[in-house]
């Protein structure tokens, strides 16, 4: 058998220029008697990747040992916490039915896409019974008591010789890790001059292994949950696979195909299926117009895609005349650089992020606009975000971007949230009109900001053709339909009190104010915010939404958007008290905030896009950018008043996925117990109070397929209990629904 130093490896792989499953990962497999891995997250699917290695490893009695991440929700955080302390008291984890129980969870065999999958977790079982796989769940612990996702990533191949290769970097054992992301690690060899490198991670992985590292705590599967797994997935061997003559994985083709001199590709979707037509017309219109404009169009309607195809398009004219491009791409968070950068390398773009998480930009950025100065044109990608370039290293590059000139192409995505007066300033050659910008956006204008408004399309220019808002794209197909389900909730007894007595204290700052919107919000503001506050975490809001997400037999692919902070009177977060709800019913739950660390989100949406995990409970989160086209029902339980919110977590859950016809989308609405006497100055308050709220919803109601023709009947209620007709004047014929007047 041939020995893993007889092979030439390289010392470092990128899925920028290796394959990482046929160059690296297969080949280890083949030549090894032992596989050590520990990761942030494994999936049965990368056993497709590495077939026919990993029956054949199997059949040569070759031996696996990986460590693991389970998601943590706050709930399992305090679950795995109290096990840990029993464990450390020498109780046994098997008598931990809790953790037991969120273990045996992920074995459900409903979760199955596929009869391919079955067969994976078939050979995975036929492995653990044969004890050639040995699987253990890490977390990090921390001295106050918390613990957390355990995320290092060690890989250990060894052969029959004794020789091994080490590597540690970015994949984890997801398909997504090795096929679908943009990963890289070094390789280090036990018999090169960087042996010293590979005996130290081999150390680590073992010392971990043997639990004799402080910080990590170890917990091995017990019989509790071996058993459930050979019951759902009998064990299958290697041999038995080729007895029924059944072809356990099969392969995906390419994603993509090499174009033109420049490296630039189109994604595999496109070259099969070409772009909309509507996203041609939009490519055609922004170069008819100089390369210039601003697309408002709605959430999953392909703004990414139409900015990257007229980039490629841009960069092909610039080489004619013998010029590089660089496209700039500014986003408002980490997460869309992110996605960004996955989707520009699927157009052979070489990309560059600036932000705060990759520590060598600058050097990185430098490299990649000194590559535009060669004599042969090439094509970069530069992706930053707004906070980054207000930073103090950004401005040491942007005399040597704007030089660029007419080379340059700017690209605003959630243009919207460029507007302030700080980020304005930062955006490249503002005094230059040569320079080609284009503006992205489903609401391109600032809410309750005209001024910034108009800077923003000065900038990137005026809105170009077509407008295409929910309902047209769910027409033209780019979005699911959608069933609108509003619940009205009424504040409790104690909730009604407080609430009258904040509305008092407003009322008073408003006449004291006198018009003078400044001295009322710096009168009214906490009143204000108390009062919302309410409104957002009331008891019977909690109690609807909860029984919303319970009530499906399935309760898969759920997005719950809570208030922020706790409740007014009782002081209790919405959010973690719907988390431990969830869970104790038995619905696999994480939250999603933006305190929540960049790996632990990350996983979490993978956890969420492959079924691994139910609902996710968000807190100013998941409203712009991020992709989950898997979501079937949202849950409203917290909105502010600014539409670009809800038109984003709107766009969230219409995207469209293999198998998804619509969604539904729930809004629960708390309104006071009793509204005030009609003609008074309370009632007169409560109604503008109301009229914001019911604004939003109508909005929300009228493109959905339930309520093409007429409100759902608790908004046309609601309209006639606080004589609020006027706002949907136009909604339907108009006519034949209007409620009478109570």
């Amino acid at each position: 058998m041939q020995r893993l130093r007889e092979l030439e490896w390289a010392p470092t792989y990128s899925s920028d220029s290796d394959n990482l499953v046929t160059d690296f990962y297969r080949p280890c497999l083949e030549l090894s008697t032992s596989y050590c891995r520990a990761v942030g997250y494994f999936s049965s699917k990368i056993l497709a990747l590495i077939s026919p290695a990993i029956e054949n490893f199997y059949a040569r009695n070759g031996k696996m040992c990986l460590i693991a991440s389970p998601a943590l929700s706050e709930a399992d955080r305090a679950t795995i916490r109290s096990a840990y302390d029993k464990r450390v008291a020498e109780e046994q984890l098997r008598e931990n039915e809790t953790i037991i129980a969120c273990l045996k969870q992920y074995l459900d065999p409903e979760r199955t896409e596929s009869d391919e999958e079955l067969l994976r977790l078939r050979l995975l079982s036929g492995m653990i019974r044969d004890e050639l796989l040995d699987i253990r769940i890490a977390v990090r612990t921390h001295d106050n008591g918390d613990v957390e996702l355990y995320h290092e990533k060690i890989g250990v191949f060894a052969d029959s010789s004794g020789d091994y290769v080490t590597f540690n970097g970015s994949p984890n054992e997801s398909w997504n890790g090795w096929v679908r992301n943009a990963e890289s690690f070094a390789l280090h060899r036990s018999w090169g001059p960087e042996a010293e490198h590979a005996q130290s991670e081999r150390s680590l992985f073992d010392k971990t292994w043997e639990k004799q590292r402080s910080g990590v705590a170890l917990f091995e599967v017990n019989d509790a949950v071996i058993s459930t797994l050979f019951e759902h997935f009998p064990p299958m061997d290697p041999a038995e696979v080729a007895k029924r003559k059944a072809t356990s994985f099969h392969l995906p083709a390419s994603t993509s195909i090499v174009g033109d001199d420049l490296g630039l590709t189109y994604p595999d979707y496109i070259l099969k299926g070409g772009l909309r037509p509507y996203q041609e017309t939009c490519i055609d219109n922004w170069f008819i117009a100089s390369c210039r404009g601003t697309f408002s169009l709605a959430t999953g309607t392909g703004k990414t895609v139409i900015a990257l195809a007229a980039g490629r398009r841009f960069a092909e004219e610039q080489a004619y005349y013998g010029a590089s491009t660089l496209v700039l791409v500014v986003v408002p968070t980490k997460s869309l650089a992110e996605q960004w950068k996955r989707s520009a390398r699927e157009f052979g773009f070489v990309t560059t992020v600036c932000n705060s998480t990759v520590q060598n930009w600058p050097s990185q950025l430098e490299l990649a606009l000194s590559g535009l100065r060669g004599s042969t044109p090439s094509a970069q990608c530069a992706i930053v975000t707004a906070d980054t370039m207000s930073g103090e290293r950004w401005r040491s590059k942007a005399k040597e971007i704007e030089a660029i000139g007419t080379s340059l192409f700017v690209i605003g995505d959630e243009m919207h949230s460029l507007g302030t007066k700080s980020r304005l300033a930062c955006l490249p050659a503002r005094d230059s009109a040569d320079v080609a910008r284009m503006g992205l956006s489903a609401t391109p204008r600032r809410h309750n900001d005209e001024e910034g408004t108009d800077a923003l399309l000065a900038y990137f220019g005026d809105v170009v053709a077509p407008v295409i808002d929910i309902a047209a794209a769910i027409e033209l197909g780019a979005l699911c339909r959608y069933t609108y389900n509003p619940i009205v909730a009424r504040l409790n007894d104690a909730e009604q009190v407080e609430f009258d007595r904040l509305s008092r204290q407003i009322g008073i700052a408003l006449q004291k104010a006198d018009g003078d919107s400044q001295a009322f919000y710096r009168l009214a503001g906490r009143h204000l915010t108390r009062r919302n506050g309410l409104l957002s975490h009331a008891e019977a809001k909690t109690a609807e939404g909860l029984a919303v997400v319970k009530s499906t037999a399935d309760p898969g692919y759920q997005i719950v958007y809570t208030g922020e902070g706790v409740h007014p009177l009782t002081e209790v977060s919405q959010i973690n008290y719907i988390l431990g709800e969830l869970r104790r019913f038995g619905v696999r739950a994480n939250k999603f905030v933006y305190q929540t660390e960049s790996d632990q989100r990350n996983m979490n949406l993978e956890m969420f896009r492959s079924g691994d995990l139910d609902v996710l409970v968000a807190m100013r989160c998941l409203d712009e950018g991020i992709d989950i086209p898997e979501a079937r029902r949202g849950v409203i339980l917290a909105s502010t008043q600014n539409p670009r919110q809800f038109v984003q977590r709107r766009g969230r859950l219409l995207r469209t996925a293999p198998g998804k016809s619509s969604a539904e989308l729930v809004d629960i609405l708390c309104l006071p117990a009793n509204p005030p006497d009609r003609g008074s100055a309370a009632f007169a308050a409560e109604r503008n109070l109301v009229a914001r709220e019911l604004t939003r919803a109508l909005e929300l109601a009228e493109a959905s397929s339930n309520g093409a023709f007429a409100p759902p009947e608790a908004l046309t209620g609601i309209m006639a209990t606080y004589d609020l007709t006027e706002l949907a004047v136009d909604y339907g014929d108009g006519t034949s629904w209007i409620p009478e007047v109570r």
